[in-house]
């Protein structure tokens, strides 16, 4: 493994948000891919999507954060930059919630071999809800590093300042 992130359960997730007062109020609940076609996210709020069936929640999955900022954008914070075309789920959601169909999408910035997808998520909102970064400034604080460096980016900063027992 390239780093020193390890796998969170879907449970440790949303019980690290509920004890997080800081993004507790934005969160509005952690789904599967094949939930979110009819969810409707309210603006300012985010949602984190696992990428695994419900049949196969226990696995280990890919998790991504879905935002919607006051301009009805939707924000896709996906550390491996996956191929939203994939999932028809979220082509419904994005057309449900886009006011103007306007994406914001990060790209690949996680190392593949590593399972940082959980901590990236919780960086991204972390940026977003607290320190009211926007998209651009968010993803640029990855700028010239490795997938390696950024793995340790999200992973010390979560460490410091959501995740204090990892």
């Amino acid at each position: 493994m390239s780093s020193k992130c390890k796998i969170i359960s879907l449970g440790q997730i949303e019980q690290i948000i509920m004890n997080c007062s800081a993004i507790r109020p934005m969160f509005k609940g952690i789904y599967s891919i094949q939930e979110i076609g009819n969810l409707v996210l309210p603006i300012n709020c985010y949602v984190i999507v696992c990428t695994l069936k419900l049949t196969q929640i226990n696995r280990i999955g890919h998790f991504f954060g879905l935002y919607c900022n006051r301009l009805q954008e939707i924000e896709i914070y996906d550390s491996l930059a996956t191929d939203i075309n994939k999932f028809k789920e979220l082509k419904l959601f994005i057309e449900k919630n886009a006011k103007y169909h306007y994406l914001h999408i990060s790209s690949r910035i996680q190392a593949l071999d590593s399972y940082c997808c959980s901590l990236y998520c919780l960086f991204f909102i972390y940026q977003r809800c607290v320190f009211n970064l926007s998209f651009e400034e968010i993803v640029k604080l990855f700028n010239n590093k490795t997938h390696q460096e950024a793995d340790a980016i999200v992973y010390n900063f979560c460490k410091l300042y959501i995740l204090h027992d990892i």
